[in-house]
């Protein structure tokens, strides 16, 4: 059951779409692991399926390189940050945390679901947003 919910959750991982969260749930509920254990199985399992979307994203031109990169550099210094808060943190807290962070997530997506967001505008260059008064001046010129 493990190997399914893993590959479950890499496909959606590999979409961008919050596959580490559904392993962690899956696994705390249906199996007999520590929530600590799964979580380092989530984190161990991101890095390659990270790795390859990344790469294939990239390819496609679905990443903007300077947004990525603010990405990186905040990113980085909170992966410290928590890692050294979850030393000091009761595992019994993080499950309840979890809890009311998808308690919080599903219902705002349940009120804003139907709205539709419009695609951002492109420049051209795959995977770079401009906003559109930028987009504006630009063909002004």
């Amino acid at each position: 059951m493990i190997y399914l919910f893993t590959f479950l959750s890499s496909v959606l991982t590999a979409m961008g779409l919050g596959g580490g969260t559904v392993l962690v749930i899956l696994l705390v509920n249906f199996t007999e692991t520590s929530q600590l254990a799964i979580q380092g199985l989530n984190l161990t399992l991101f890095i390659p399926v990270a790795l390859v979307s990344v790469i294939l994203h990239f390819k496609n031109g679905l990443i903007h390189k300077a947004t990525a990169l603010y990405g990186i550099l905040a990113g980085l210094p909170g992966a410290f940050l928590g890692v050294w808060l979850l030393s000091f943190l009761d595992p019994e807290f993080l499950r309840v945390l979890l809890g009311w962070f998808l308690l919080l997530s599903g219902a705002v997506a349940l009120f804003r679901g139907g709205k539709k967001q419009p695609p951002p505008v492109l420049n051209g260059e795959k995977g770079s947003p401009i906003p559109i008064g930028e987009q504006r001046q630009k063909k002004a010129k």
